[in-house]
């Protein structure tokens, strides 16, 4: 689907967005609420590709769940359940369940078959089939599909995994011992050791939700690792409430930034997600305090990226983006995928191996100009933004990707730009 994206007529005094919940904070506590025993309510949760093949991915594993609107009752799995063949996962375009869905399994003995959409089955998977292969675990592949044979792993003291690729199976072993310590499966793994993390603010956001669900976890940093501890469990049944998408949150911010007028999100919550700091690289971008402004801080609110790189296509000067190759194992890889769309528009710009250097502003234009948009739902939503600014606007591929996180998106850009399939 195409979507041609032109501004309004009057530019708005303020940006406004009640943002989705947060598929972050929703995954991770399906995960804990399936995986531990008894019943929990799980409130506001939304609805979006990622959290819904989630919801299934847990279902799969044994938990029973009945849904009303965006709440939901989840049954945890039987304590004694014994896999007699792999059991079938299916987790989409979702790197985030497909990582951590096969971490946490592990972790508590399981056996499965997980698999994923085209896009997801070239992502890498290595820093997952390396620390399960450490501990024992029988692994067929290297990447998507995967058969998973954890009956027989012997799972160390002190689990050590590589985060420099990505932190979500790091936060599915976190979540796999926190459950495993709250069911009384000896041993049980003292700690977790994390080496070179890239995204250390989203380790934290698991241990903030695990202790939601009664598994306090102590977090202490060690040289360039970070190391977490599992306490005394009270394995709390609660009703839990998702938080609101800082993710999302990236865009209302940055189209308000280029509008130049204020932003208001009612309903943004405090808790570790760290693209909530996403504040301190839009200042940087647009007061412009050097003449050439680094953002070196990506690598830790990755998600933010395409928001700011179409922020910074809108301001004079040069903005470098530095220092987070991960970028390239996203849905898409998302530096390439912002070059190619910056160069359609004009707006001179160099591909780094970890980044992007942008060259503003934005050249005007009063004809709309194609955009290739792969099927990523960031990219697509950042590029829609350029749409709002530029006189002649944009005509955006795969339009329906903001589905995965943010399916309202385009109901409520259209409060701030004119929206149409063409």
């Amino acid at each position: 689907m195409t979507t041609r994206v032109t501004p309004t007529a009057d530019a708005p005094d303020l940006v406004v967005a009640n943002l989705p919940a947060s598929k972050s904070h929703a995954q991770r506590a399906l995960l804990l609420a399936g995986l531990l025993p008894g019943e929990r309510c799980l409130f506001d949760l939304g609805s979006n590709d990622d959290t819904d093949v989630c919801r299934a991915s847990v279902q799969a594993l044994g938990a029973r769940i009945s849904t009303d609107a965006e709440d939901c009752v989840v049954i945890g799995v039987d304590h004694d359940r014994a896999d007699a063949a792999p059991v079938e996962v299916w987790s989409g375009e979702s790197g985030t369940t497909a990582r951590m869905v096969a971490a946490a399994t592990a972790v508590l003995g399981r056996w499965i078959r997980i698999d994923g959409a085209p896009g997801l089955r070239r992502r890498p998977m290595h820093a997952l089939t390396d620390v399960l292969r450490r501990a024992g675990v029988r692994v067929e592949g290297d990447a998507l599909p995967l058969v998973i044979d954890a009956r027989d792993a012997r799972w160390p003291d002190v689990v050590t995994v590589d985060g420099r690729t990505t932190t979500q199976v790091a936060s599915g072993l976190m979540l796999g011992i926190g459950v495993r310590h709250a069911r009384g499966l000896l041993p049980s793994p003292r700690a977790l050791r994390v080496e070179h993390p890239n995204a250390v603010n989203y380790l934290r956001l698991t241990a903030h939700v695990a202790g939601q669900f009664g598994i306090p976890i102590v977090c202490e940093s060690d040289g360039d690792s970070i190391v977490f501890r599992f306490e005394s469990i009270d394995n709390r049944l609660v009703n839990w409430t998702a938080a609101r998408d800082a993710s999302a949150a990236a865009f209302p911010i940055a189209l308000a930034a280029m509008l130049g007028c204020g932003c208001e999100l009612p309903d943004a919550g405090d808790d570790p997600h760290p693209d909530w700091r996403i504040g301190f690289d839009v200042k940087r971008i647009v007061e412009r305090p050097t003449a050439e402004v680094v953002c070196d801080q990506i690598r830790r609110r990755p998600d933010t990226f395409p928001a700011l790189v179409a922020l910074a296509a809108t301001q004079p000067g040069t903005t470098r983006f530095v220092g987070a190759p991960a970028l390239r194992t996203k849905e898409s890889d998302r530096i390439t995928a912002m070059r190619e769309g910056l160069d359609a528009l004009g707006v001179a710009c160099e591909e780094l191996d970890d980044g992007l250097v942008v060259h503003g502003p934005l050249p005007a234009g009063d004809t709309p100009i194609r955009v290739p948009t792969p099927a990523d739902h960031r990219i697509v939503m950042a590029f829609a933004l350029l749409g709002a600014v530029r006189p002649g606007g944009v005509e955006l591929d795969e339009s329906r990707a903001v589905a995965k996180s943010w399916p309202g998106f385009w109901n409520w850009f259209a409060r701030y730009a004119n929206v149409r399939a063409v």
